[in-house]
């Protein structure tokens, strides 16, 4: 099992009047990278994920990272966002709800750190 570290910042406030994102689209966010991390660190040793939710800078952001150790970097995928044979649909899922709620998805994967970030404007910041 890896280790789990959630970063809920003390500024974090969920207002439904400045955050236009609703129980359906967090969930489905939440649930799908938190889903992806857990499965690309199974069997991993030292695997660990990291969590944070905050609002910063006009923004309500979700940033999801883990390890993800490719065992043979010849077979690495050339773009991450488009690797659905490991991530399945839940990425997509995640861009769709960011996109719905007026923000966007970044992926990233570096030093052997998967990440995804969900930035999404806050109303009348």
């Amino acid at each position: 099992m890896p280790d789990l570290c959630f970063y809920i910042f003390e500024n974090c406030v969920i207002d439904n009047s400045t955050i236009p994102v609703n129980d359906y689209h967090l969930t489905i966010i939440l649930v799908n990278l938190l889903d992806n991390a857990l499965n690309a660190c199974n069997g991993q040793i030292g695997a660990h994920i990291k969590v944070a939710i905050r609002t910063v800078d006009g923004t309500f952001t979700i940033h999801v990272a883990n390890t993800y150790v490719i065992a043979d970097p010849d077979k690495a995928p050339d773009d991450f966002e488009k690797i659905d044979f490991i991530h399945g649909y839940g990425l997509k899922n995640v861009k769709d709800s960011a996109e719905a709620c007026g923000g966007f998805c970044v992926i990233n994967h570096e030093n052997d750190i998967y990440s995804a970030t969900v930035i999404i404007p806050v109303l009348n910041p």
